[in-house]
């Protein structure tokens, strides 16, 4: 099997910039976020402090 990498494409850097300002994060940083759809403040938070209230329950996955 071939694997290749592929990079999702930069996100317009006003966004990016917007982000970073919004959140005092370093540009490269909202870039990755943004990269991942990561685009509000809470769902920044979130990602950085998760929750245990944030997880899936495991036992709804066939034959737990």
């Amino acid at each position: 099997m071939d694997f290749r990498w592929s990079a999702k494409p930069l996100p317009p850097r006003e966004q990016v910039l917007a982000l970073s300002e919004s959140l005092q994060l370093h540009p490269k940083l909202a870039t990755i976020l943004l990269q991942r759809d990561i685009r509000e403040p809470e769902e920044v938070k979130r990602f950085f402090e998760p929750s245990l209230d944030h997880l899936h329950n495991p036992f709804l996955m066939k034959d737990m």
